[in-house]
């Protein structure tokens, strides 16, 4: 087998190394605006095939490597987001050689004078996701854009997002640079604010950089919140023990949706979002006083991927992603609606509802057995007692209401 050379163009221009390289290929793949440039290098007889659909292009490299070296055009460092990866995952040994250029991270960095090592990164490149949360709570975030994710689409999407938690004012805090076409005569990279970022368009490629300046949080923990520093109405939070006991059954992973059920001021919301800051967290939520707290919250842990959808359930379900997992703190005395919901938009993850209730302990497991989960149950006692006289707890404790945490799988 021949080699397969993996160009990354910096521009519009290669390096001597890369030149040489591509001048002795029988074959290249690239994108429509690479393909004039590799002609530069090449001779007559050069094969030119496009590099996308990918799946077609990976199968014609394949073929094409058996008759001679071939070369393969892409932005920047192909490592970096980019048909690096897969290549080597499918061509394994020598026969890929990696010879990059540089990456519109760093030329975007360069020119704004920040050092990206500390920045996170999001490919927005064909992905229909929300993404507000992943920029806003970040203080430095490259984001790569496409044709349908612009830079105005994506200002706008976060300033409705701070519209919906009441944090318009946040939007001062965050800067964006736009570097559009870099490494090129062309270039440019615009300084601007999010309101006027709604307003502007950009040539392609182009990608922003997002600097967050919020006020510096208190340091927390990551998992434990006390009740005393969850704002919330009188009483009304699930308690600290068996907020622990609900998340442990709810088994959180990256990347999951999470529909939180009668989430109230959001303790268990607020909880799963800081212990898997890139789940998405629907907090559903029908009574005006407690969204208000709710609102609060989130701000005030910056808990920017949690989502207040201020409806009843089942009725605020219907518009949301399919769950990975469901949280019912409360139902309105609607158990049965929910869960008959629920059983049709969770095809696999877990549900987990808080009883206190008689009522609640014997319908919710009965009702997800008829759904078809697997269900578990364990009832929680706390007694509580924070008062030490020469070195035993007093007899005083405080017993709270027992709590039956059912959880279902499937």
């Amino acid at each position: 087998m021949f080699k397969i050379f993996l160009i990354g163009v910096t521009g519009d221009r290669l390096s001597g190394q890369q030149a040489d390289a591509l001048c002795k290929c029988k074959a290249v793949f690239a994108h429509s605006r690479y393909l004039n440039l590799a002609r530069q290098y090449t001779v007559a007889e050069t094969i030119f095939s496009p590099i996308s659909p990918i799946e077609t292009a990976l199968e014609n490299m394949a073929k094409a490597v058996e008759c001679g070296d071939i070369a393969v055009l892409a932005s920047g460092d192909p490592l970096f987001s980019g048909i690096g990866k897969r290549l080597c995952e499918l061509f394994t040994g020598d026969a890929v050689e990696i010879l990059p250029g540089l990456s519109s991270i760093q030329l975007l960095s360069s020119i704004a004078k920040t050092n990206w090592d500390d920045a996170r990164f999001l490919s927005l490149h064909a992905r229909n996701q929300w993404y507000p949360g992943m920029i806003l709570r970040h203080k430095k975030i490259f984001v790569l854009t496409d044709k349908s994710n612009t830079p105005a689409v994506i200002a706008e999407k976060l300033l409705d997002y701070l519209q919906l938690i009441e944090a318009e004012d946040f939007s001062g805090n965050i800067r964006v640079w736009i570097g559009e076409k870099l490494g090129t005569p062309t270039a440019r990279v615009t300084t601007t604010s999010l309101h006027e970022l709604c307003h502007m368009s950009f040539s392609d490629p182009n990608l922003a950089l997002f600097c967050n300046s919020f006020d510096k949080q208190p340091k927390m923990p990551l998992f434990g919140l006390k009740e005393v520093e969850i704002d919330h109405l009188r009483g009304m939070i699930t308690k600290d023990e068996i907020r622990a006991v609900a998340i442990h059954n709810l088994r959180m992973e990256p990347g999951c949706v999470l529909w939180d059920i009668g989430a109230g001021s959001g303790s268990i919301g607020i909880e799963a979002s800081r212990i898997t800051p890139n789940a998405m967290v629907y907090a559903i939520e029908k009574e005006p006083a407690q969204q208000q707290k709710l609102l609060a919250n989130i701000r005030q842990f910056k808990a920017f991927n949690i989502i207040p959808v201020p409806a009843p359930a089942p009725e605020g379900l219907s518009g949301l992603p399919d769950p990975d997992r469901v949280f019912i703190g409360g139902s309105g005395g609607r158990l049965s609606e929910i869960i008959d919901t629920v059983a049709l938009r969770l095809t696999h993850g877990i549900v987990v509802i808080n009883c206190v209730t008689d009522r609640c302990r014997q319908a919710a497991p009965e009702l997800l057995l008829s759904k078809g989960f697997r269900v578990s149950a364990v009832e929680v006692r706390i007694k509580r007692s924070d008062k030490f006289y020469d070195n035993e707890i007093t007899k005083n404790f405080k017993e709270l209401n027992p709590v039956t945490v059912v959880a279902g799988s499937r």
